[in-house]
């Protein structure tokens, strides 16, 4: 569980470095880290990404996208 209450998580290309999180197009977000997994297995298994072009950042959730 997050030690922020009012976090969410959104998927990035590795490249993005987390100073950056709120620079980029925001990604969809999820309520928890493990929906985040969950649909990177997604994506990993359509074909369309690997698993070392993915990681999950945590965001504050009061940042509306």
């Amino acid at each position: 569980m997050s030690k922020y209450k009012n976090s969410v998580y959104g998927i990035y290309e590795v490249d993005v470095k987390s100073i950056d999180k709120y620079k980029v197009s925001p990604p969809e977000t999820y309520p928890t880290r493990d929906m985040a997994e969950k649909q990177i297995k997604r994506m990993i298994k359509s074909g369309q990404w690997k698993r070392n072009e993915l990681k999950i950042l945590q965001l504050n959730s009061f940042i509306r996208f």
